[in-house]
């Protein structure tokens, strides 16, 4: 008979609870190219602060670029690129000061499904661009969580 077990495994990249030390913390603003969508995934991971005096404030902005990296001989495109250039600054409120900032560039490709006007190009194009932008917000929150401020701005 054989006995095997494993007791107190920790995940490296569980940066779940060091997140929650900015949780109801921070103000979050988010402006730029597809902010609806960014702004709804951040307020789920970050769950910002609703009150007027935060501890933090999270400035995001985001620019998009969609460029064809395929053409075919007949002058299609056949698969396309979204690049995201996203920069995130955080302030200390209290101290008035700048603790990150930090510009992530995350890019996501899509074929497209015809040569012409195709439902599924345009369906293609919203899920690479919808998991784009979470990847691109998760790299923040990884960095985030793994940084230590010691209160110093920069």
């Amino acid at each position: 008979m054989t006995l095997l077990g494993c007791s107190n495994l920790e995940f490296v990249y569980n940066f779940q609870d060091n997140i929650k030390y900015f949780h109801e913390k921070t103000l979050v603003n988010v402006s730029g190219d597809d902010s609806d969508s960014l702004s709804g995934y951040v307020h789920s991971r970050l769950r910002p602060n609703k009150s007027k005096s935060p501890v933090y404030e999270l400035n995001i902005k985001s620019d998009k670029d969609v460029s064809a990296s395929v053409i075919e001989t007949d002058g299609t495109a056949s698969k396309f690129s979204i690049k995201y250039n996203i920069r995130y600054k955080l302030k200390n409120s209290i101290k008035n000061c700048m603790l990150l900032d930090q510009k992530i560039t995350t890019e996501s490709f899509y074929d497209a499904k015809s040569s012409g006007y195709s439902f599924g190009t345009d369906i293609s194009e919203t899920e690479s661009s919808i998991n784009n932008l979470q990847s691109n917000a998760d790299e923040y929150l990884r960095v985030l969580s793994v940084t230590e401020f010691d209160n110093n701005c920069l």
